[in-house]
């Protein structure tokens, strides 16, 4: 299979997953969300073809739910999205800092508390976005409190993100 083919048979599965993300029930979310998780760990072109499809902001809109394993899914994929260049700026413009540090300070669980401390330390990388990480007090507290309740990777990510 040549790497146009899987490319775009890549483009029209992140396609379906995203219009199915907009409008399924939580169960559908919840593995929706998983499979973005899953594809955006694997490779830049991935990541790149879920940020050119408009997953980020209905990711971003999800980040809120109360439901564990759909925030930590979400706050997931946004982390490893965040990895590709081209998704930064789809991040912070779709309005994703305040949501991902509501997240950081209180997540359902430790794990999305952490991730999204990685998906701080990963935007932060741009220095345009440093500054506007920085300048959130609550991002601030939320890192320098992982430090004290996180595992050692979320530790060294809050570290880092500081």
């Amino acid at each position: 299979i040549s790497r146009r083919a899987a490319l775009e048979a890549t483009r029209m599965t992140v396609t379906f997953l995203v219009e199915t993300l907009s409008v399924g029930s939580l169960e559908v979310q919840r593995q929706v969300a998983y499979e973005l998780r899953l594809l955006s760990k694997c490779g830049m072109d991935n990541r790149m073809c879920i940020g050119e499809a408009g997953a980020i902001p209905h990711l971003i809109s999800l980040l809120s739910t109360d439901d564990s394993k759909l925030q930590e899914n979400v706050v997931t994929a946004l982390l490893n999205l965040s990895i590709y260049e081209g998704n930064k700026s789809l991040i912070v413009n779709a309005g994703g800092l305040d949501p991902i540090v509501k997240v950081l300070t209180s997540g359902v669980n430790i794990d999305s508390r952490e991730n999204a401390a990685a998906t701080l330390f990963s935007l932060s990388v741009a220095d345009e976005y440093k500054v506007a990480i920085g300048s959130k007090p609550e991002a601030i507290s939320g890192l320098v409190q992982l430090l004290s309740e996180g595992s050692p990777r979320g530790q060294r990510d809050a570290v880092a993100a500081l």
